[in-house]
């Protein structure tokens, strides 16, 4: 699919105001990678697992409990929470387990179990099941596709585990307390960002790799990788058709229903040609993309890789769910419809000019019979 992608624009001078990303950038609704946008941020070196950031982000928010996510099909994560088993578990457990893979880790597997088990004895109401973390620490030890090229020279088949979305700074009219709050300090939310119109702020975490599925979100999004590498596939909304979105009334109606790593291509003939509209890009430590809402996006992330999102409404979004809905909604029905006609009417010439040469075709060829004949009868 890679090699008939395009890449993704790069630039490397940050957007100097609100007013430039706005009117350069996002009202285009086309994604950017932004070069290092995110190298002075304070976790870019604080959270760095091989300078002890995973022990930093322990001591700073260990105790909030947090839902690690389980997969049993390789490391794909899908829409489908039922296709997933969540095991809530304190941060700083998570980051144990992160450091015994990372190599660094200052506690045996063993050892995390133990204080575990002190921990159900200290604090019950932030207590795992044992037996849910020895399955969780197997993982560590049964590694798999860890690599790109790993991912796609072989299917994955032990579990992966990862930290998906769990907040880090929500709406201040939200009641809810964000659990990894305090590492808000660590963030600096880039200066072309109207910090009053941002939604969340949420962290993901892989060890081992880990693949997502195709989706889009209803949000504009500015993907920050704080360490290691992603690798993102993404289709502009325009591709729908080719990527078979999950029905509106399924709790994953922004997932493709595809398995983009084996595609059965008998129930989903048109995903062959979703390469040809897509577009690719390899985000290092240090790098943002802008990713506009709508567009549907796959991830693969490379070992430990820690990473934050900003989600943001656009101008449209905001309009939603008001009186103006009900207008929106007969415009978007009347653009698809004038669109679809302007199909059939292109296709209806096509297959009118193939009709019209298959006539001529078959009009020489009696003129031909009947020359024949005249000739034979003279």
């Amino acid at each position: 699919m890679g090699s008939e992608s395009r890449e993704v624009l790069c630039l490397t001078d940050m957007p100097s105001s609100a007013t430039e990303f706005s009117t350069q950038i996002e009202s285009k609704n086309f994604p950017v990678v932004l070069k290092d946008c995110v190298r002075s941020w304070p976790a870019f070196r604080k959270w760095d697992p091989s300078n002890g950031g995973l022990t930093y982000m322990k001591n700073l928010a260990g105790y909030a409990m947090v839902q690690a996510m389980i997969t049993g099909a390789g490391s794909n994560f899908y829409g489908n929470i039922r296709d997933h088993q969540r095991v809530a578990m304190p941060f700083g457990k998570f980051m144990d387990l992160a450091n015994t893979y990372f190599g660094g880790s200052e506690e045996s597997s063993n050892s995390i179990l133990t204080n575990t088990a002190q921990q159900q004895e200290n604090h019950p109401k932030e207590s795992i099941k044992t037996n849910d973390l020895e399955n969780v620490v197997k993982l560590n030890e049964e590694k798999d596709a860890t690599t790109f090229e790993d991912a796609e020279s072989k299917s994955p088949k032990k579990s992966q585990f990862y930290l998906a979305q769990v907040p880090i700074s929500v709406q201040q009219h939200t009641k809810e307390e964000p659990p990894l709050g305090p590492l808000i300090k660590d963030i600096s939310v880039p200066d072309f960002l109207e910090v009053e119109f941002i939604s969340n702020i949420n962290m993901w975490m892989s060890c081992g790799g880990s693949r997502s599925s195709t989706h889009y979100d209803p949000y504009h999004n500015l993907l920050c990788v704080v360490s290691g590498r992603k690798k993102v596939t993404l289709w502009p909304p325009s591709a729908a058709p080719l990527l078979y979105p999950m029905p509106l009334y399924s709790e994953a109606s922004n997932h493709s229903a595809v398995d983009f790593a084996q595609p059965n291509l008998e129930v989903f003939p048109l995903f062959k040609d979703a390469s040809k509209c897509s577009w690719t890009t390899l985000l290092e430590s240090g790098d943002a993309l802008y990713l506009p809402e709508g567009w549907y996006h796959q991830v693969d992330s490379e070992g430990i890789t820690l990473a934050v999102n900003i989600w943001w409404p656009s101008i449209l979004s905001k309009e939603l769910n008001s009186h103006m809905s009900p207008y929106y909604l007969r415009r978007v029905l009347a653009s698809l419809m004038d669109a679809e006609k302007d199909r059939s009417l292109c296709l209806g010439r096509k297959h009118l000019a193939i009709h019209s040469k298959k006539v001529l075709k078959r009009k020489r060829k009696i003129i031909l019979q009947v020359e024949v004949v005249v000739m034979d009868w003279q």
